[in-house]
This record gives structure tokens, sequence and C-alpha cells, in this order.
């Protein structure tokens, strides 16, 4: 199966892609029995934000990305601009 940018997904990579889709569903079906998450519902959203971004090649837009920033392709991540100070 193909991946991103034409480099060839793995089973690896797609199991841990299913991992991730599986603990995302997880949480989700907390969320909405309960209205309230568990801690390791943090940890494992964490985790699979993490294979995706691996795993698909996304990064912050900037190098000094903050936190809240939605991610981009690693490929059109800008350039820092150097200060004149």
């Amino acid at each position: 199966m193909n991946g991103m940018n034409g480099k060839r997904m793995t089973r690896d990579m797609r199991i841990a892609l299913l991992k991730a889709r599986n603990e995302l569903k997880d949480m989700k079906n907390t969320i909405v029995e309960t209205n309230d998450l568990w801690i390791s519902d943090l940890r494992n959203l964490e985790s699979a934000l993490h294979v995706m971004e691996v795993t698909f090649g996304f990064a912050p837009p900037k190098k000094q990305g903050a936190f809240w920033m939605d991610y981009v392709l690693k490929e059109d991540v800008q350039p820092e601009e150097e200060n004149d100070d």
C-alpha cells in the first residue's frame, strides 16, 4: 500500500495507525458516555498524534512551532526568518 510522498506504507506502519485509530475511538466513546476522560486517554492521545506525525511526515508550520498550531506537511514547513538585531 502506498503512503504519503510516494513512500510505501509498511504493515507495521498500518498496524501502528490502526492502534492509534482505535485508541482515538475508545477515547471518544469514553468522553461521549461519561462526559469525562481518563488521564491515560491523554497519554494515548499524545501517542496517537506522534504516530501520525512520524508516519505521515506532519510538522508544525514553523521550526519554532507551538503546541496549538495546526500541523502541515514537513516539506511545507516555512523557513525561519533571520533577525537583523
